[in-house]
């Protein structure tokens, strides 16, 4: 496999998990070409500016990588999985009818969700005090969230798809698949929901959009999916597209302007409706 990371013509920046994190967890990594102009002498740096703070349990991770252009900065980023802090119960905690049980799901849950909070808020201070070096910052990665009902197959897809099997007059059984589905979405957005739709985790990522940033597919196509994940373990879920929009580019300034294009490459290494991973390339144009 090492000889994948031996392209000649490209720089490689990397980030990768150390102790106390485990060896190999996690990482983050940047290529950049050589000779294209305006990319010439990058700087590298896995640390937070402005006074932001991390938790060294996720700084050990790998999960940040700030590069310094001439022009522009770019950050990428893998941001911690709230699926650690496991399910928050819908009908909330009084749901849990153990009361040893309740108390200590709550704490666990509390605990690493805290955790991300810290995340969150640290990165966007990094990104605001690299703003005030230039105004040009770019923020790419597996952000681990969902915005809202377009970002996920339960919320708009499925109320499109039953619309279409009530007009079609499938069956029964097919209404109340999409029916159970619909009602779901609408417990998780108003209670939060699984792993990258917890209500704390959208809110702290919609504070980047109020200070400045764009997201920038959700502005080139307002009424797209634009799903970046599928289920591996659910094949016929990517061949149906019900995925998830994890995967983000985020600009500030006046960098939306100049943005050509962005899609997701969802076909690229598919073979008989499976992928090459869970997600799938998001490329941006300026």
């Amino acid at each position: 496999m090492e000889h994948l990371f031996e392209a000649e013509g490209y720089d490689q920046f990397w980030n990768s998990s150390r102790p106390p994190a485990k060896k190999g967890y996690s990482g983050v990594s940047v290529w950049v070409k050589r000779g294209v102009p305006g990319l010439s002498n990058p700087r590298e740096s896995t640390q937070l500016i402005g006074g932001a703070t991390i938790p060294e349990i996720l700084m050990s991770e790998g999960r940040i990588l700030t590069i310094y252009f001439e022009g522009f900065i770019l950050v990428t980023v893998y941001v911690p999985n709230t699926d650690r802090a496991k399910m928050r119960p819908v009908g909330g905690w009084d749901a849990v009818r153990d009361q040893e049980q309740r108390v200590l799901r709550e704490a666990e849950y509390n605990n690493y969700m805290g955790l991300r909070s810290q995340w969150d808020r640290a990165l966007l201070q990094h990104m605001k005090a690299l703003r005030e070096i230039t105004p040009n910052v770019i923020l790419c990665g597996d952000m681990n969230v969902m915005r809202g009902p377009l970002d996920l197959y339960h919320g708009i897809m499925t109320t499109k798809k039953y619309e279409a099997a009530v007009a079609d007059g499938l069956a029964k059984g097919r209404l109340t698949e999409l029916q159970k589905r619909m009602n779901e979405y609408q417990l998780m957005d108003q209670h939060g929901g699984f792993a990258g739709f917890r209500l704390e985790e959208r809110a702290e990522f919609e504070r980047f959009m109020r200070n400045g940033f764009d997201d920038v597919y959700r502005v080139l196509y307002p009424d797209s999916y634009g799903f970046t994940l599928w289920n591996p373990k659910l094949p016929p879920y990517r061949k149906a597209n019900n995925g998830l929009r994890l995967d983000y580019f985020l600009v500030s300034g006046d960098l939306i302007n100049t943005v050509r294009n962005i899609r997701v490459l969802k076909e690229l290494g598919e073979r008989d409706g499976k992928g090459p991973s869970d997600h799938a390339p998001l490329i941006i144009q300026f």
